[in-house]
């Protein structure tokens, strides 16, 4: 089971359509799940709102997955590399997608393998498109099917 865990709703509809997409596709080799979780309250400074949103993405981690975090403080990879971070993680991984803000400290430590998806800034629920196509990808590479080149 690979669970996708985000801040935010994805509610543009032909965006959310891509991403069932790109479920029902990684479906073929392995469950997937996302998994969004409410942004914090606008009101709150960004201090408390990087704490709490921290903390809910911890909290919806299980002990038992292989955290995969999308940092763009971390190093790139390609997607030959990315692979297999997906063959070493096993059946149970948790990818996180952080708020538009980020997350602390506290997220990186439980982190197993921590990547940056660019350089450039890409809007949030567009980068989560991104992820779930290199996820389907690395599956595609990882059992010998025709996709990547």
């Amino acid at each position: 089971m690979i669970r996708i865990i985000c801040i935010g709703k994805m509610k543009e509809k032909g965006m959310k359509s891509l991403e069932q997409d790109y479920v029902k596709r990684i479906q073929r080799f392995n469950k997937c799940e996302i998994i969004e979780l409410k942004e914090a309250n606008s009101s709150y400074d960004q201090d408390k709102i990087i704490k709490d949103e921290s903390e809910r993405l911890l909290k919806a981690v299980r002990n038992d997955e292989y955290l995969i975090l999308f940092d763009i403080k971390s190093k790139q990879m390609d997607s030959c590399a990315f692979a297999s971070v997906l063959a070493k993680a096993g059946s149970k991984i948790a990818v996180v997608i952080g708020g538009s803000i980020g997350f602390n400290d506290q997220v990186r430590k439980r982190a197993n393998k921590i990547i940056s998806l660019s350089e450039m800034t890409f809007p949030h629920l567009l980068a989560r498109i991104m992820i779930l196509e290199q996820v389907y990808r690395s599956y595609k590479i990882l059992n010998n099917q025709k996709y990547h080149k």
